[in-house]
């Protein structure tokens, strides 16, 4: 839809619904048109509610002493728009496009800081308060949508414990240095991948060929070592091939911008969701940009609450990773806790569910480095402080249930 037609589809409803004034002049502010006149019609009608008076095309064209906006006003409500059930939409588009604008126009953090806030305040809501039974009439159909959004791990005992990840879910993955939580999550996303699954990584400090190595290394159960070392035998170059023609199959994007901003994240989510996104993937929270003037604790809060809102607001789950406080390797225990997150007020707090990879193996030599715990220290669905043992093959970084 055209964006005069967007303008002209909300003065219509304005217009000729009057059920739906009070919504849009709620959600709709003057600066938002482009066109002159849909501008002037629209201020007619916000002077005409803060004086108490119906909003009506003839008492609106009487207030103006403006010929052409007068038949302007005839013009939008001569036009045939089936457009009441889809108001809430075209206020949305109204408003991202006049977001576009601002962010266009932005020439410094602070610029992007108001825009940001502008956008966090922003809500097409007809009427916050709600009773609790609202809704309940399609929960069937709520169901079955759900339900087809739903994205399980395929590990057992993992799906058991979380139940599934959906939308508006943000887990949070830590672990200490070399402890493989982006091992995890690349596991986690091949799952994904071959239930058919749209998922767009964030690498932050991985190049795309290192990732492509992983990804078929685990596949093909072959040593990313001996690749590296440029020591495979012919059968082994053989199956790395095939391993390569199963990305090609993969429903799996990869952004590398290493100066990826809250912003934009949120760009390129935007962009994927358009051609149909089920899980996102940020490897890792703690190399984000932006924010410069902010300490370490306020920039932390701030991204995870926007990556909440994200996840949120785009009805997607999105997996960040996170470091750990480098204290906790001077620790006699050495498994992983809340406090051990970094900067982890804001970040214990968002988070749907945390969890924590933990190889025992690293600090005790008496222990298998193959061991790894996967230990599910919140779930806000279910039950926590949970632990589960994988086997974490170090040289293929293939995760398997034991």
């Amino acid at each position: 839809m055209e964006n005069t037609d967007i303008e002209f589809a909300i003065l219509y409803v304005l217009l000729t619904k009057p059920e739906k004034q009070p919504y849009i002049l709620q959600n709709i502010k003057p600066e938002y048109f482009e066109d002159f006149k849909n501008k002037t019609i629209f201020e007619l009608a916000v002077d005409s509610q803060k004086k108490g008076e119906r909003i009506e095309p003839h008492l609106l064209a009487q207030k103006c002493d403006n010929s052409q906006i007068a038949f302007r006003i005839s013009e939008v409500i001569s036009d045939c728009f089936v457009v009441s059930p889809l108001t809430e939409k075209y206020c949305k588009a109204l408003f991202d496009r006049h977001i576009e604008k601002l962010i266009k126009a932005a020439k410094n953090i602070n610029d992007f800081n108001r825009i940001k806030e502008f956008q966090n305040n922003f809500s097409l809501e007809e009427n916050k308060i709600l009773h609790i039974s609202s809704g309940v009439e399609n929960f069937e159909k709520r169901y079955e949508a759900r339900k087809e959004k739903t994205i399980f791990t395929c590990y057992t005992a993992l799906d058991y414990s979380i139940g599934s990840f959906m939308g508006g879910d943000y887990i949070v993955l830590g672990a200490a240095t070399g402890c493989g939580k982006t091992s995890i999550a690349l596991n986690l996303a091949r799952q994904f991948c071959m239930q058919d699954k749209n998922v767009l990584y964030f690498s932050l400090e991985m190049p795309l060929e290192q990732l492509q190595n992983r990804f078929v290394c685990m596949l093909q159960s072959l040593s990313s070592s001996k690749y590296r070392s440029f020591g495979f035998n012919l059968m082994e170059m053989q199956k790395y091939k095939e391993g390569l023609s199963t990305l090609n199959q993969w429903n799996l994007n990869v952004v590398k911008d290493y100066s990826l901003t809250v912003d934009k994240m949120r760009m390129y989510i935007e962009k994927q969701k358009s051609k149909g996104l089920d899980f996102v993937i940020l490897d890792y929270l703690g190399l984000m940009q932006g924010f410069n003037n902010k300490s370490l604790y306020e920039k932390t809060t701030i991204i995870s609450r926007q990556i909440k809102v994200m996840a949120t607001n785009y009805d997607i789950p999105i997996l960040a990773l996170v470091q750990l406080n480098r204290d906790l390797k001077n620790r006699q225990n050495k498994r992983p806790i809340l406090s051990d997150i970094r900067e982890s007020g804001a970040i214990e707090q968002d988070a749907d569910f945390i969890l924590f990879a933990h190889r025992q193996g690293i600090y005790d030599s008496n222990i298998n480095p193959r061991e790894l715990d996967l230990i599910i220290a919140k779930n806000r669905h279910g039950q926590s402080n949970t632990t589960l043992r994988f086997d974490f093959n170090l040289s293929t970084q293939e995760i398997k249930e034991v």
